[in-house]
């Protein structure tokens, strides 16, 4: 499921919210039965969608977020200069889209630092040869 999709489910979930309530206003409106009963029931009712909603966001919240937790944590550890950090993540959606390239530009820093690596040895060896000749 792509963040979009997460996304406009999210706002469904939002929307429902006050759908509820205005039903339940309706149920409470003029001429319906304001008995004690009648209103804990319908407080239950609240409550219990309230509750159900609110989980469903948490879930959406968490699920959006985990992903984007990883590929933070990956950059932070390359900006400290761990030049094997690499995003697990995979998927079709955004983020996995994300880590692709994170990855893909990582693996280019890690050639281009092995490249310069190997011409530094290659010009020490040089000076040495030089230093040795005079």
């Amino acid at each position: 499921m792509n963040v979009r999709t997460k996304l406009l489910f999210g706002a469904i979930a939002i929307a429902v919210v006050p759908t509820i309530l205005a039903t339940a206003l309706i149920l409470l409106g003029p001429g319906a039965p304001l008995d004690a009963l009648t209103l804990v029931r319908t407080a239950i009712i609240l409550v219990a969608i309230l509750a159900t909603a609110a989980a469903a966001a948490a879930l959406l919240v968490r699920t959006s977020f985990a992903p984007l937790n990883e590929i933070v944590a990956v950059t932070t550890r390359a900006a400290e200069g761990d030049i094997a950090a690499r995003s697990a993540l995979q998927g079709k959606d955004e983020f996995g889209e994300l880590s692709i390239a994170i990855n893909r530009v990582l693996e280019d820093r890690s050639a281009t630092l092995r490249k310069s690596h190997a011409e530094n040895e290659r010009l020490n060896t040089s000076m040495v040869t030089l230093l040795q000749a005079v």
